[in-house]
C-alpha cells in the first residue's frame, strides 16, 4: 500500500493501483508519439513526389503494371507533358492542401491535446504520490524531466502558429472568396514550414518525455 496527503486528504492505493498511475504517463506519451509520427508521416506525402517506381508500388501493381523509370528504359519523356504534369499537381495541391490541413488540424487538435492532458496529469499525480520502493527517488527525477517535456510540448504553439493560420485562412479565402492570411506564400510552402517544426518537436521534448517516462517506469517497477 501506498499513502499520500494531496490536499488535506490521505490517500491509500493498492500496489495494482499504484502500479497503474506509474505506467499512465507511459501510455500517455507513447500515444502522442505515435500521433507525432503519424502526423508526419501523412503530411510528408503532399511535400515529395509519388514514389510510382517503389520496389512496393511495382510490387502492388506488379511488375510489368508500370514501365522503367527513362534513366533505366533510355526512354525521353515529353517535356512538355511533364510540365504540364507538374503545373496541374502543383494547383491541384494548392487546393487540396488547405482544405485538407484545415479538416485534419480541426479533428486532430483534440487527439493532442487530450493525450498531452492525460499525460501531464498522470505525471503530476505521480510527483505527488510518495513510494517506498527501493529507487522511487530516481524513478521520480525522470517523471520530472518527463513532465517538463511534456509541457514544452506546448511551447511550440506559437512556432507552428503562423502556418496554421495560414493554411486555414487559404481555405476559408478559397471557399468564402475573401480573406489574406497565407496568401504571401504557397500552401505547400506553409506545409513545409508546419512540417519542419513539427519534425523538431517530435524528434526533442516529444520523445525526450516518452524516454523519460519509460525510464522512469522501469526504476518504479524494479523491485
Amino acid at each position: 500500500m501506498a499513502n499520500t496527503n494531496i490536499l488535506g486528504l490521505t490517500l491509500t492505493l493498492t500496489p495494482a493501483a499504484l502500479t497503474a498511475l506509474r505506467i499512465a504517463p507511459l501510455i500517455g506519451s507513447t500515444a502522442s508519439l505515435t500521433h507525432a509520427y503519424m502526423e508526419w508521416l501523412v503530411t510528408t506525402s503532399f511535400l515529395s513526389p509519388a514514389p510510382i517506381h517503389s520496389a512496393t508500388s511495382r510490387f502492388v501493381l506488379g511488375l510489368n503494371a508500370l514501365p522503367s523509370p527513362p534513366a533505366v528504359s533510355g526512354q525521353k519523356p515529353n517535356p512538355e507533358e511533364v510540365s504540364q504534369t507538374y503545373a496541374e499537381l502543383e494547383h491541384a495541391m494548392q487546393v487540396v492542401v488547405p482544405h485538407w490541413f484545415t479538416t485534419f488540424f480541426n479533428t486532430a487538435l483534440y487527439s493532442v491535446v487530450g493525450f498531452n492532458t492525460f499525460t501531464l496529469v498522470s505525471a503530476s499525480l505521480n510527483l505527488l504520490v510518495s513510494s517506498s520502493q527501493s529507487g522511487g527517488e530516481e524513478s521520480m527525477r525522470f517523471y520530472g524531466i518527463g513532465l517538463v517535456a511534456a509541457a514544452t510540448h506546448y511551447a511550440f504553439v506559437p512556432l507552428v502558429g503562423w502556418s496554421v493560420k495560414a493554411l486555414i485562412g487559404l481555405c476559408a479565402g478559397r471557399i468564402q472568396g475573401s480573406g489574406e492570411a497565407g496568401r504571401e506564400k504557397k500552401a505547400v510552402e506553409w506545409m513545409r514550414e508546419w512540417v519542419g517544426w513539427h519534425r523538431i518537436r517530435m524528434a526533442t521534448v516529444d520523445t525526450i518525455a516518452w524516454a523519460c517516462f519509460a525510464w522512469g517506469v522501469i526504476e518504479a517497477l524494479t523491485v
